[in-house]
């Protein structure tokens, strides 16, 4: 990480890392969000969070990566939920409700993925799945 060097590394803190398809490396930080890693041109490429771009990662904690047959790119978060990037893409897809991210509730830890493609988030001990997803119950 060089700061103020937009092309270096976002963050020294580095939580997690997964192997891209296209000679790409997927970084997640402690506070500089994800990162890719192009092996060929070695360059670092960094998405943000941004309050006013609904399609930009959740939250600049990134704590687990996962991609998937489809190549596509699971990002779990501290604070912000899971966030889904396709191939070729830069928006992020945020599959969780949106009242499970405003309430102080349980986070996202890690995440496996099966064969068949169903996905299961890990929560802390005592959370319910339904909090994670839904908010907490009424």
């Amino acid at each position: 990480h060089h700061a103020g060097d937009s092309t270096s590394l976002s963050d020294n803190g580095i939580w997690c890392l997964a192997r891209g398809n296209d000679n790409d490396l997927w970084i997640g930080t402690t506070r500089g969000g994800l990162n890719r890693y192009d092996l060929r041109t070695e360059t670092f490429s960094s998405y943000l969070h941004s309050e006013s771009d609904t399609a930009s990662l959740s939250d600049n904690n990134v704590t687990s990566l996962l991609l998937d047959s489809r190549g596509r790119l699971w990002v779990g978060t501290l604070s912000g939920g899971l966030n889904l990037l396709r191939p070729g893409s830069s928006a992020f897809r945020r599959p969780a409700l949106k009242a499970a991210l405003d309430c102080d509730g349980p986070f996202v830890m890690d995440f496996r993925i099966e064969r068949e493609e169903n996905v299961f988030p890990m929560v802390p001990a005592g959370a319910a799945i339904n909090e994670m997803i839904g908010g907490h119950p009424r």
